[in-house]
């Protein structure tokens, strides 16, 4: 049904929480999550292990961070 479940990321909790379901939905359908993070420039290093960080608490093995 999914062939792909994109998550949109901007470090607040509340994106942070979609990720749990998104992994779920992914291991349901057996299919990939892409964590998108759309920050300013100046944060990018930060937020890019942010996201890895809260997609490994999720459950999320290899993440494709954009």
């Amino acid at each position: 049904m999914y062939s792909n479940i994109i998550v949109p990321l901007d470090g607040s909790d509340a994106a942070a929480r979609a990720l749990g379901p998104a992994a779920a939905l992914a291991r349901e359908y057996e299919t990939t999550v892409t964590i998108l993070s759309v920050v300013s420039p100046s944060f990018v290093p930060s937020m890019t292990e942010t996201a890895r960080d809260q997609a490994a608490a999720a459950g999320i093995e290899s993440p494709h961070i954009n």
